[in-house]
Parts: structure tokens; sequence; C-alpha cells
């Protein structure tokens, strides 16, 4: 009970990141509010990895570990992060985050590749259920000045980013399997997205974009505080509680972030019939997919 409270405590404060991102997002950029949350997200994960390490040692700790998460780190916060945070800010945090927690029919169809685990119809319906759910979303309908307008080629960027993110939990297991400590594996990551990204604003020349107003410094600031508080939850819950019970709660992230734009986003985003049904058929689809994995 106290691991399934905590799981809808970790989907409410990661739709809460979402909303507040969407806000801070409305005056200032993507690139800025990457660049905010990996900074975050070090200090935070330093505050509890360095003493674990400590604590534990670091004899545990294999080269060939090291290696995988440094990888992950390069293509999963640079990559799949921006793309969702590219993804709010075009289609907003209603619409981006239901076609964004369609990541683990991608984890589970590339598992099928990889792995050579059985197709099975459960698979088959869920893709038919995210199909359906995110030709829903991507249908604007009507539209006033009133509200953001977005391209339907937008849904790509969040779609993106679910592909991606569910190849890196493929690599993840692969990590987990050479180095079974999450905590290091994150915080090894967590310092090779803040490295991978530096270099791509060095690169690109690009570092004179990381600079917003104070109103919206704030919001990015609070929504990068608050991921870091997912990603120590996460640690804890799927500690605590069984997978099969923990991973069908958290699919239900995106209601909450119906929810909370319906109520703080009113003046930047409109939540239709469609983008509600769409959510609805995505969710679904999660759930015969934990369903199919018990």
């Amino acid at each position: 009970m106290l691991a399934a409270s905590l799981t809808i405590l970790l989907c409410f404060i990661s739709a809460l990141s979402k909303v507040i991102l969407k806000k801070g997002l409305t005056e200032s950029s993507p690139i800025v509010a990457m660049a905010l949350s990996l900074i975050v997200g070090f200090v935070v994960l330093s505050f509890i990895a360095i003493p674990h390490m400590a604590l534990h040692g670091v004899s545990h700790i294999s080269l060939q570990g090291v290696l995988v998460f440094a990888g992950i780190g390069v293509i999963a916060p640079p990559v799949v992060r921006y793309l969702s945070y590219i993804g709010i800010h075009r289609l907003g945090a209603s619409k981006a985050d239901p076609i964004r927690s369609s990541q683990p029919f991608f984890a589970i169809f590339l598992g099928i590749l990889v792995f050579q685990e059985v197709l099975t119809w459960k698979i088959l319906v869920a893709t038919i259920l995210i199909f359906i759910g995110i030709l829903n979303i991507s249908l604007r309908g009507r539209q006033t000045t009133r509200y953001q307008d977005y391209a339907r080629w937008d849904v790509l960027f969040p779609l993106g980013a679910a592909v991606i993110a569910g190849a890196i939990t493929v690599t993840k297991k692969i990590g987990m399997d050479l180095m079974p400590d999450s905590i290091v594996g994150a915080y090894i990551t967590t310092i090779s997205a803040l490295l991978t990204f530096s270099i791509f604003l060095t690169l690109r020349k690009r570092w004179s974009e990381i600079r917003c107003p104070r109103r919206s410094f704030y919001f990015l600031l609070a929504s990068g505080i608050l991921a870091s508080m997912t990603d120590i939850l996460d640690l804890l819950v799927l500690k605590m509680g069984k997978i099969s019970i923990i991973a069908p709660l958290l699919s239900t992230t995106p209601l909450f972030v119906l929810l909370l734009s319906h109520l703080f986003l009113k003046t930047e985003e409109k939540i239709t019939a469609r983008v509600w049904m769409g959510t609805g058929f995505v969710i679904a689809a999660v759930q015969l997919l934990f369903w199919e994995s018990l």
C-alpha cells in the first residue's frame, strides 16, 4: 500500500513538473529548460550518489557498466528530454505527455527484436490502440487565437522521444546486468548527459541562448527540482513494490497532466474531447502491455 501511494505521488509530481515546465516555456525555450534540468539533476544526484559510493565502496562498479551508462547519457537525457521539451513547448503538456507515455510499447517491441521475445495478440492490439490515440491527439479540430496552434507533424517530437526512450530501456537492461547499482548508473548517466550537452552548446555556439526572463527561470527551476524528485521516488518505489503493481500505476501520469493542465494552463492550452479520448487509448494500450508482461 505504501509503495502504491508513493507511486501515485510520483505520478502527480511528474505531471506537475510538466505543467510548470509549460508555464516556463511560454517566455523561454526548450534549450534553457534542458540546461536547468541537467544542472539540477546533477546537483541532486551528487548529494545521493557520492555518500552512497562512500558507504558501499566502488569495487562493484565495472568498466563495462560505466561505459554502457555513459553511452546512455550521451543519448537519453540530451536527445529524449530535449525532444520531450520541444513537444511540450509546441503541443502543450496535455497533448505531448500522452504520446510520450507510449514508451513501454516501443521498449517491448524492441525487446522482441533484440531478445527474441514472443509477439502476442495483446501487443498487436496495443499497437492499434496507440495508433488511434496518437491520431486523435494529432487532429487539431477548430482552434482560436486564444490557444497555441500547432502543426500535425509536431507529434513527431514526443513520439520520437518515446521511441528512443524505448530503445534506451533495452540498453539499461543490459547495463544493469553489467553493473546492478541503479544509483551509480543514474549518476554516471547524468554526468555524461551534462558533458554531452555542454559540448553541443560549445560546438554549435549556442551558449548565448541560455538566458531567460526571471519569471520563466523560476518556473523552469521548479520544474527541474520536481523532475529530480521523481528520479528519487522512482528508485524508491521500484525498490519497495512489485513492478507488476508499480508499472500500471506509473502509466496514469497523463491523466494528472490533463487535470492539472485544465486547472493551470487554461490560457495556454485547450483540452478537447479528442485529447481526452486519445489519452484514454494510449493508457489502455500501456495497461494491456503490462498485463501481457505478467
